[in-house]
């Protein structure tokens, strides 16, 4: 009955914002050398380097993250949850897309191979979290729907 309410620690999650934002750029920059491919090789191979050093930026929040929230004891539910989901986007979505888009852009049924890699990653923070499978429920639907990525045209404004 002498709960405590739950506290949210600046630095620790700050970190761990830094770690979501790099993932989400890198994402960004795939996306935008993807869409650079065909007219400008040059460009778009920038924009997937630009990715690779935001990917190793989440690494380096990612391994901040921790130790900060270690060393000064504020390990909270909310900043493992919120550091999942940034693993998620970072180490799973990020890679997973620019292996997609620069080793298997010939081969467009192999988006199964992005599902995996998303999987692995939700799999294995799981694990290491011990999460109950029912929280876990909305995994087989991702992957479901990832893997079908490879039937999604896209389509300008002129053809509407």
């Amino acid at each position: 009955m002498n709960e405590q309410p739950s506290k949210i620690y600046l630095l620790p999650n700050l970190m761990t914002a830094g770690n979501l934002f790099c993932g989400f750029t890198a994402t960004l920059k795939i996306l935008e050398g993807a869409l650079l491919q065909s007219t400008n090789a040059d460009l778009a191979a920038d924009r997937f380097h630009e990715a690779i050093w935001f990917i190793l930026g989440a690494f380096v929040f990612d391994f901040l993250d921790g130790r900060l929230a270690r060393l000064g004891g504020h390990d909270t539910q909310f900043g493992r949850e919120f550091d999942s989901l940034a693993d998620i986007v970072s180490f799973g979505l990020a890679p997973a897309l620019m292996v997609y888009r620069v080793v298997l852009n010939q081969f467009p049924n192999a988006s199964w191979i992005i599902a995996h890699c998303i999987d692995h990653v939700v799999s294995s923070l799981a694990c290491r979290r011990r999460t109950p499978p029912r929280q876990l429920a909305f995994r087989s639907t991702a992957v479901v729907a990832l893997s079908f990525l490879h039937d999604v045209q896209p389509v300008s404004i002129s053809q509407l």
